[in-house]
């Protein structure tokens, strides 16, 4: 493994298996923690159906930072919608399909687009940049502290109100590593 080209722009350190092979996902110079790996894959559905990418200008605040019980989950990529508890659950009717359908997972339907010279479902122009985005203020939430409401500005990709938490916003890069 060539060391100095896997760190690429993060600081320069030595090896320790804590980064690799997998671990580095966990490391803020190389990762963006659990929400940046999953989080993604598992909110999409319901960031999709609410049309969340849409928004120009939204607040969010990190309510705790420890595992806790939820009312709604999705399985891996979005699909499976629970809700808890099962009584609940049963209130509620299926609402109509009518968002367009991914062709399988996000690699296959990556591949229809390309065969069908189609679009695929998550979209990186259209959609998944803007919900990486939305995501991602999730880990700025975190940095702020529990409680701490931050009002996100998407056009200027930025925080409006805490301006110290921009600082976590654009990477600092390694020398001969800029961009």
């Amino acid at each position: 493994m060539h060391w100095d080209e896997w760190l690429g722009p993060a600081p320069l350190r030595e090896y320790h298996d804590g980064l690799h092979p997998f671990s580095w996902r966990s490391w803020r110079q190389f990762g963006t923690g659990t929400l940046g790996d999953m989080a993604c894959h598992v909110m999409d559905g319901v960031i999709w159906s609410l049309k969340l990418v849409e928004a120009t200008k939204f607040s969010i605040a990190c309510l705790a930072q420890k595992d806790g019980s939820a009312e709604m989950y999705t399985d891996t990529y979005g699909g499976g919608i629970q809700l808890y508890p099962e009584a609940r659950r049963q209130a509620f009717a299926n609402p109509p399909k009518t968002l367009p359908r991914a062709h399988g997972g996000p690699i296959e339907d990556l591949f229809w687009a390309i065969k069908n010279d189609g679009t695929p479902a998550s979209n990186f122009v259209d959609y998944s940049g803007r919900l990486t985005e939305f995501i991602l203020t999730g880990q700025l939430a975190m940095l702020a502290g529990v409680g701490k409401k931050l009002d996100w500005d998407v056009v200027a990709m930025k925080c409006t109100n805490h301006d110290e938490i921009n600082q976590f916003v654009r990477r600092k890069y390694r020398p001969g590593w800029e961009v």
